[in-house]
């Protein structure tokens, strides 16, 4: 079995620094697969050499502005594309890049649907395909994104319909009160005449390769 990207940073590197007042180390991730035990590592790495060894940021959405910058740069009328996402309530999508991008382009070539589900729709199989450098790397995703989007799909409908405020993916019986365990959504689903099989693996790729969920305790 492979080790984790976490597990080898600890042990080929972390744990090999005798002088860790000498090092500064920036790592970047989706929040969803930032390891805890790597911060754990860290912090007791760098713990006598600072107060404060371990810092985390997480990216803002994109501002308003932001936007008016990706449509001017993409030769679009910036005040006519922020009209249309106004218009069509769909602000949530324009503050990713990924989402930008492709509305960006519909935009331009004035398919941009009417409607806010569509657009919701397909913004959201989008963010659950690959990207373009996990395609290009050794790393190959073993879900598809119509699984993935399935996976998120029921995701999402489980906490709205138990009114939960997030989701848990961890065993069910430590699941915390007001959190949906995504366990829940294992099993068999046909749609569209295809049997996709939302498992373990389905989940876990669906929540740390998509930019979907976001993790909301960093």
């Amino acid at each position: 079995m492979l080790p984790t990207p976490a597990d080898w940073l600890i042990r080929e590197f972390i744990n090999k620094i005798n002088n860790p007042e000498r090092v500064f180390i920036r790592i970047t991730c989706r929040a969803l697969s930032w390891p805890e035990l790597l911060e754990k590592a860290l912090l007791e790495r760098w713990s006598s050499v600072t107060n404060e060894p371990v810092k985390i940021w997480r990216l803002c959405p994109l501002r308003e502005e932001d936007v008016s910058t990706a449509a001017q740069a993409s030769q679009i009328n910036a005040e006519e594309f922020l009209s249309a996402i106004a218009e069509r309530n769909v602000e949530e999508l324009a503050a990713l890049p990924v989402t930008l991008l492709f509305m960006l382009k519909l935009f331009r070539q004035n398919q941009l649907p009417q409607q806010r589900t569509e657009i919701f729709e397909t913004g959201l199989n989008l963010l659950c395909e690959d990207s373009p450098e996990r395609r290009k790397s050794q790393k190959k995703s073993h879900v598809s994104t119509d699984t993935r989007f399935l996976a998120a799909s029921r995701m999402a409908l489980g906490y709205i319909l138990q009114g939960c405020n997030g989701i848990w993916h961890g065993p069910g019986v430590d699941c915390p009160q007001g959190l949906f365990a995504v366990k829940e959504i294992v099993g068999t689903e046909n749609c569209n005449d295809i049997q996709h099989t939302l498992d373990e693996l389905a989940i876990s790729e669906t929540l740390e390769l998509t930019g979907v969920f976001a993790r909301l305790d960093l």
